[in-house]
């Protein structure tokens, strides 16, 4: 069950995770769609640890729609058949709170009409991302229960899996070329106070009458 965020802390860090395959399979269909518009939606899980509350897409669909140079929409009943798949296999529509949608060749943004739809969505909280066919993104948060909180912004960050023999030929590069210094002391050394500093033999207090 998808839980409502229950704060935001100002020192989190707030990301959209992307799988690369994931990324990827977006990515080409905005840019094979262009000039004309596309969009999905999908599942989000939310995850927190230390600074970061992130968010990772776990799914995507593409429902049938309609689309143009300016507008995409779903078809009649789309949405409701990808409710009624995720039910079918028995998973939570709650987590189905992820919202994509390409512009084309267009700069990316939120317009009027994805505010309008972000306000009437049915979840505690809805993730956002708009694409292009020239790969800008753009990202955002917005909770809607228990209290409304607009326009979140959204660190991208795209997870690329990392070959065991890449970890194993980096660890070598490492033993073979970083030599490891003793560890130092950072702290800062305590400062005389301005009273009683020397500057060449006189004590500061006789040299400010000199």
């Amino acid at each position: 069950m998808q839980k409502p965020i229950e704060y935001l802390a100002a020192e989190q860090t707030y990301r959209l995770i992307i799988d690369a395959e994931l990324y990827q399979y977006m990515m080409t269909l905005a840019e094979l769609s262009a000039p004309n518009e596309i969009l999905g939606i999908g599942m989000i899980s939310k995850k927190e640890h230390g600074y970061y509350m992130d968010f990772v897409v776990e799914e995507v669909f593409v429902p049938r729609q309609e689309v143009s140079h300016g507008y995409c929409t779903f078809a009649e009943g789309a949405q409701n058949e990808i409710i009624d798949e995720v039910l079918d296999r028995g998973d939570s529509v709650e987590e189905l709170c992820f919202r994509w949608h390409s512009h084309g060749y267009a700069s990316v943004f939120f317009s009027p009409t994805d505010e309008k739809d972000i306000d009437n969505c049915d979840s505690p909280y809805v993730v956002n991302l708009v694409v292009n066919a020239y790969k800008d993104v753009i990202a955002r948060l917005d909770v809607l229960e228990p209290v409304r909180v607009r326009n979140i912004p959204l660190e991208i960050v795209i997870d690329v899996p990392i070959d065991d023999a890449v970890v194993t030929e980096c660890a070598d590069e490492i033993a073979a070329n970083c030599k490891i210094l003793p560890k130092q002391s950072f702290v800062p050394q305590k400062e005389e106070p301005e009273a009683v500093k020397i500057y060449q033999g006189v004590r500061h207090d006789d040299a400010t009458r000199l």
